[in-house]
């Protein structure tokens, strides 16, 4: 193979592979989300975007900068993306169900 069909091989595996993440980590609708905000915020910063998009903290994620939270607003997702979070994943595909809780 020549060095250009290498790269666009690349590129291919490279767009496959985000989209296959994108879709497993899609929230499901009526669920619990999990909200993460940019690392270098506050501790209390998901707190304050949840809070934003009138959800409800459910727990505690894998680092102060994500939490779980829920809504019956059915606009949920995107109320918090326009409070500020950075991402808005399912809980169970991200991994933020699998740790303790932790009280702010």
């Amino acid at each position: 193979m020549a060095w250009r069909d290498w790269m666009l091989f690349s590129l291919f595996s490279v767009a496959v592979a985000t989209g296959i993440v994108a879709i497993g980590l899609a929230p499901r609708s009526g669920d619990q989300v999990a909200v993460i905000v940019s690392p270098w915020q506050s501790a209390s910063a998901a707190l304050v975007v949840v809070a934003a998009a009138d959800g409800r903290f459910v727990r505690s994620g894998f680092a102060d900068w994500v939490v779980v939270a829920s809504s019956s607003r059915p606009d949920f997702v995107s109320r918090l993306y326009s409070a500020g979070a950075w991402t808005v994943a399912d809980p169970t595909a991200a991994g933020a169900c699998l740790v303790e809780q932790r009280v702010f």
